[in-house]
């Protein structure tokens, strides 16, 4: 994850930092043109953290908000880096500010250098995880968020109580962008991703039921195939980049479930069964933890549906990272608990 604070250049960097600041320069031969006359032993590291939010997020208040910062604060870091940079760097806009030329064509080498600077600074080596301070940013769906992270934050307070997670969820397709930018440390996804820079573990299989109210006026101890088939759905509608496994299966069997509301999440679903007379297909562990909470309950899906398994990745640079192979080694023991 981004680094709060970083320090100040000084005649005894380490190497790390050198390379650092030579690909952030040497890399980019227009910005040496603009920013000629920088005196690179002055440069505040934190300047090129606030640079980078201000061009994630093109707005003042949203990247002091990001940063843990006061807009006036962050305002004034901008105002050092354009006399440091002699340009203006980012210009208003509608809505918050864009980037100049000037800044797109250093945005590039900020996200390199603070990228190496980061991975350089950490003390793999030394990690321990009770007296870690450190944050993971974990992509998941709500699926896996609502099974994983009660368990993963019961165990974190116990075995490392000062690490801290966050939590993205993206779809596959917006996950290159985000690995690229530094955004996330590892992937929990239940839909197969590919690429020769990526690893992966298997963490856990499920299966489908069918979710109904307890007192259910069509549906009594069994559904059947007929009901299945007649009686209304909701259905959990993935991005159309995603297969929905459900209705491929149906579908490869010449079949259709009568669906009357679609929507983007499956942890709603519950909480419209549980007050209405649709029916919903889900993953079992969901389910099972749903049905402890509300009145409804699982009955085996009388269509043919395949099961599916639950992965993490990451990606090659992080392979040998101690503090990640803490992660995914902690992750994988207590999901073979589920």
């Amino acid at each position: 994850m981004v680094a709060a604070h970083l320090p100040r250049f000084h005649r005894s960097l380490p190497s790390a930092i050198i390379v650092a600041a030579a690909r952030l320069f040497a890399h980019n031969v227009p910005v040496i043109r603009t920013i000629l006359y920088m005196n690179i032993a002055s440069i505040d590291l934190n300047l090129l953290v606030i640079f980078r939010a201000i061009y994630a997020e093109r707005n003042i208040s949203r990247a002091a908000v990001a940063l843990g910062k006061s807009q006036p604060a962050v305002s004034k870091a901008l105002s050092r880096l354009r006399v440091l940079c002699n340009d203006p760097l980012f210009v208003p806009a509608r809505g918050g500010v864009r980037p100049t030329r000037g800044a797109e064509t250093l945005a590039p080498a900020v996200q390199e250098a603070l990228s190496l600077l980061e991975r350089a600074l950490k003390d793999d080596h030394n990690f321990a995880p009770t007296l870690a301070h450190r944050t993971f940013c974990i992509n998941m769906n709500d699926y896996i968020q609502a099974i994983l992270l009660p368990r993963l934050m019961e165990w974190l307070k116990a075995s490392a109580p000062a690490i801290r997670i966050t939590v993205m969820s993206l779809s596959p397709p917006e996950l290159p962008k985000a690995w690229a930018d530094g955004a996330i440390d590892l992937v929990i996804e239940c839909h197969e991703l590919t690429g020769s820079h990526l690893y992966q573990q298997k963490l856990f299989e499920d299966e489908f039921v069918c979710l109904v109210r307890q007192d259910h006026p069509h549906i009594g101890e069994t559904l059947t195939r007929h009901q299945f088939l007649e009686l209304r759905h909701a259905a959990v509608q993935l991005p159309p980049a995603v297969p929905n496994l459900i209705d491929v299966a149906l579908s490869q069997q010449g079949l259709k479930r009568r669906s009357v509301l679609d929507i983007p999440h499956c942890m709603v679903a519950p909480f419209i069964i549980a007050r209405t007379d649709l029916i919903v297909v889900l993953p079992r562990r969901q389910a099972m933890d749903c049905s402890t909470v509300l009145p409804v309950r699982i009955l085996p899906c009388p269509i043919s549906l395949p099961r599916f398994a639950t992965h993490q990745y990451w990606l090659a640079d992080v392979n040998k990272e101690k503090p990640h192979q803490w992660l995914r080694k902690a992750i994988r023991e207590f999901c073979k608990g589920l």
